[in-house]
């Protein structure tokens, strides 16, 4: 396991340094939790997956985490002040 330290005053971090350190922790990440529900799906265990998804989701939900997204038509304003 390589370790690459970075130093924070010369690294741009932009959406390809992102993708760059998450590609990283993927090719490590061997036998590990799996990082999408592709991978969940393609596993033994994947009843036990759904389920813990399935009871987050649920649990989410229940604490009202999540709103509904009302898309406003470009030709209304809004005004910040009252």
């Amino acid at each position: 396991m390589n370790h690459i330290i970075y130093n924070r005053n010369k690294v741009n971090i932009d959406k390809s340094f992102a993708y760059n350190v998450v590609m990283d922790v993927r090719s490590e990440n061997k036998d590990q939790e799996p990082m999408t529900i592709k991978d969940c799906q393609q596993r033994n265990d994947w009843p036990k997956w759904k389920d813990k998804i399935q009871a987050k989701l649920d649990s989410l939900a229940k604490q009202k985490v999540f709103e509904l997204v009302v898309h406003t038509p470009e030709s209304v304003k809004f005004s910040r002040y009252k």
